[in-house]
């Protein structure tokens, strides 16, 4: 995003302060730091420390490794206070989006630069006394950065406001405001495009089709047994290594670690995402088979023999899964599969099935690895099972109504 003019001054007062050399007449110099810390009503303060003289540190090197300037930088971390969003931002950034898991940083960076280059220049102060004016906004038409011609989507829109929310509760904690004004203020989320519904299911006989399919490489075939019968990311089975597999214990399980972003190994999508999942006999003596017929490349499941490294997902998806989906939805008569149709149809699948058998919502729950129950449920809303029973009781309404109708 293109910084305002007078950004990087403002934030100074947040950045690493560097020392300097005063030089004094017939006297050793003295190595001093000054920083900035902005007050409300747009005072400024300017405070100035002595760290000691040049025959006590001779380098600026030996400045930076002293216990003195490191205890100073500590103070000035700790005193932090935000007086404009611009700052608010940056320490909400430094202090808490930093702790988050490399997967969502980026989604929350890029959301926090959206309302930085909208109310950036606006102090603290001044937002709470805003509060009908940016909820216009967040309700209003939200367009694009990169784009402007084009709307945020729904979803977009509705982060960026959950969002704002989160950074003003969080200068509440920090001192900077006596009360976050949207706690009790409801924001509709309205506008742009609406998510595309992932209702795509894999039934039972349609995914047995599709493991016996001549044209997919048995690879493939494995990533789908995994996805379908474990409700695996695709990035999660694609970190799977066979020093992760207890094939021998008394109740076989497989551990989720890892995800793959890229070219990088990183951690599970969530703390609750990392977990011991149980493992059929079935699935083992799959994987044992699969094992077998070919060999681990440094120790992967999923490795290239060419980078050594997990395959890429979308290479798989595109080259081979798309076009097995489109096979068997030809075979089956189904029609067209929806844009944007990969491996995680199959963890939907996964959960519909649980569904399917009545199994208990907390046994789901932890069997999907959702931090939060109502994920879970929001899996379910459009799943086959669901559909099955709102028909059913549509027709039972119907019989009692027609029924009721011919009673004389």
């Amino acid at each position: 995003m293109k910084e305002k003019k007078g950004t990087t001054e403002r934030n100074q007062s947040y950045q690493q302060p560097e020392p300097t050399l005063r030089k004094r007449s017939g006297k050793p110099g003295v190595w001093s730091v000054r920083y900035r810390r902005y007050l409300a009503g747009d005072k400024i303060e300017r405070p100035c420390e002595i760290l000691g003289d040049e025959i006590e540190y001779p380098t600026l090197a030996a400045v930076k490794k002293s216990n003195k300037y490191r205890a100073l930088l500590n103070q000035i971390n700790d005193l932090q206070h935000a007086v404009f969003v611009r700052d608010l931002i940056y320490i909400y950034r430094k202090k808490h989006v930093v702790t988050l898991r490399p997967k969502c940083q980026e989604s929350y960076n890029n959301n926090l630069n959206y309302l930085e280059d909208k109310w950036g220049e606006m102090r603290l102060d001044q937002l709470v006394t805003s509060g009908l004016k940016i909820k216009q906004w967040l309700e209003g038409k939200l367009y694009s950065v990169r784009n402007p011609e084009e709307e945020l989507s729904f979803q977009t829109r509705k982060h960026i406001r959950v969002l704002l929310s989160q950074i003003l509760n969080y200068a509440v904690l920090n001192g900077d405001l006596a009360y976050n004004p949207f706690n009790e203020m409801k924001i509709l989320t309205k506008g742009g495009a609406r998510p595309v519904e992932r209702d795509f299911y894999i039934e039972p006989e349609q995914f047995l089709w599709m493991q016996r399919d001549p044209e997919t490489p048995e690879y493939v075939k494995m990533m789908q047994l995994i996805a379908y019968c474990l409700g695996l990311r695709g990035d999660e089975f694609l970190a799977l290594r066979y020093e992760y597999i207890d094939f021998d214990a008394a109740q076989p399980t497989i551990h989720i670690k890892h995800s793959v972003v890229g070219k990088h190994v990183r951690p599970t999508k969530t703390a609750a995402s990392e977990a011991k999942l149980p493992i059929c006999d079935l699935i083992g003596a799959a994987l044992l088979y699969y094992k077998e017929e070919n060999p681990p490349v440094s120790g992967w499941v999923f490795g290239s023999a060419e980078t050594e490294r997990p395959f890429w997902l979308g290479t798989a998806t595109q080259k081979h899964l798309h076009p097995a989906l489109l096979r068997m939805a030809a075979h089956f008569k189904l029609g067209e599969v929806p844009k944007g149709t990969g491996f995680h149809a199959f963890r939907h699948t996964y959960r519909a099935l649980m569904d399917e058998l009545n199994s208990p919502a907390e046994v789901q729950q932890r069997l999907m690895r959702h931090a939060d129950p109502e994920m879970t449920k929001h899996y379910g809303k459009h799943g086959w099972a669901m559909k099955r029973r709102m028909r059913e009781v549509q027709s039972n309404v119907t019989e009692m109504a027609m029924a009721g109708t011919a009673v004389k």
